[in-house]
């Protein structure tokens, strides 16, 4: 029996302290269920857990194989890469991906300058691009930009975009556009 189906609210556990998703569960009243690439590190008491290797992997021996969710995601962008565009002139474009939180944000934010002007000095003709997460507000992103230092948010007709202390100015797009665009990814990690 499916436990998420025998109760009216559920736990995913995706990663981070399998402890407080336990907790959290008990709290709730709500079984917890768990995906991870390593399920035999999971301790006792999700009521089922799902990996990411294959059915005939040892590694998932307590848990039911079910794909790897990255790769999937990543997988169903075939329809962006199929509308890739070169833009105009066919210069690279280089996609920025800073992330959805405002810690991540400080730390990414004023470390655009150095890795543009960097790629610059290699292919001046590239163009770059900010993936903004659905996640992150105008504000939040003005506020990451402020405390990361070394660059500001700008509006000119409605486009939002981030200018370095160089003048660098940055669209600042939505992902799946700057997925649809890029050439290259710069994320976090």
């Amino acid at each position: 029996p499916d436990p998420a189906k025998q109760s009216p609210a559920v736990v995913l556990h995706l990663g981070g302290p399998a402890c407080l998703s336990l907790r959290l569960g008990r709290l709730q009243g709500a079984p917890v269920l768990a995906y991870t690439e390593r399920p035999t590190t999971l301790p006792p008491g999700f009521a089922a857990a799902y990996c990411t290797a294959p059915p005939d992997s040892r590694r998932c021996a307590s848990a039911r194989p079910i794909g790897n969710l990255l790769v999937d995601s990543v997988s169903e962008l075939k329809e962006l890469r199929s509308r890739r565009r070169s833009g105009a002139g066919g210069e690279p474009i280089v996609g920025l991906l800073p992330g959805s939180r405002l810690l991540q944000l400080r730390q990414y934010l004023p470390r655009i300058e150095p890795v543009a002007q960097a790629v610059l000095r290699q292919r001046p003709q590239a163009r770059f691009v900010i993936a903004r997460s659905p996640l992150v507000s105008e504000r939040m992103l003005a506020r990451a930009a402020r405390q990361g230092g070394g660059c500001w948010l700008e509006t000119a007709g409605g486009a939002l975009a981030l200018r370095a202390r160089c003048g660098l100015r940055i669209p600042v797009l939505d992902r799946d556009e700057v997925l649809s665009l890029a050439r290259v990814l710069v994320c976090t990690p």
